[in-house]
């Protein structure tokens, strides 16, 4: 029988949020969920299914996708994924006390009303999965969109996260 959650999940798609938008997708590794959000390994994959869920959820949280394009729990994990499944593990925290950083305000260069974490997040998901995952390609192209200058908003935020301009 499972046991209930012990955790938030909207706090854990937080913090899973900062630590993609610090490293990207294909430098976030399970290890860095784990240690951002204090849940065991088996805690995110029950929820999530993969480190591919986790972003997902994470994308679609961000962007404000009202229609989930793959519910979660429902993932797969990946093949390099799975051996690290713990078996049987309790939706518990490693640790007893979470902090969640706030998202920022607007710090952006320009006009875009949109957060940087959320352009950092589309720009992550454009050039490390787009091209080769459809679901992902699909969450952009929905959200894109409904966005008014979404090339120069994206163009700014790579510039300022490469601290070319601005502080990333």
């Amino acid at each position: 029988m499972a046991r209930p959650r012990n955790f938030d999940e909207d706090i854990v798609i937080q913090q899973c949020r900062q630590v993609f938008c610090t490293y990207g997708y294909a430098a976030t590794s399970i290890d860095d969920l784990v240690e951002a959000t204090g849940l065991k390994r088996g805690s995110l994959y029950q929820v999530f299914g993969s480190k591919r869920g986790i972003f997902l959820e994470v994308l679609q949280s961000s962007l404000c996708v009202v229609e989930q394009i793959e519910p979660s729990g429902n993932h797969e994990p990946a093949e390099d994924e799975q051996q690290n499944k713990e078996p049987d593990s309790e939706l518990t925290y490693d640790r007893p006390e979470q902090t969640v950083m706030p998202e920022p305000q607007t710090e952006h260069q320009g006009t875009s009303p949109i957060p940087d974490s959320t352009l950092t997040l589309a720009a992550i998901a454009c050039l490390e999965l787009a091209s080769h995952d459809a679901k992902i390609r699909m969450i952009i192209d929905q959200w894109a969109a409904k966005q008014q200058e979404l090339a120069s908003a994206l163009g700014s935020n790579l510039l300022k996260h490469a601290g070319i301009i601005g502080k990333p």
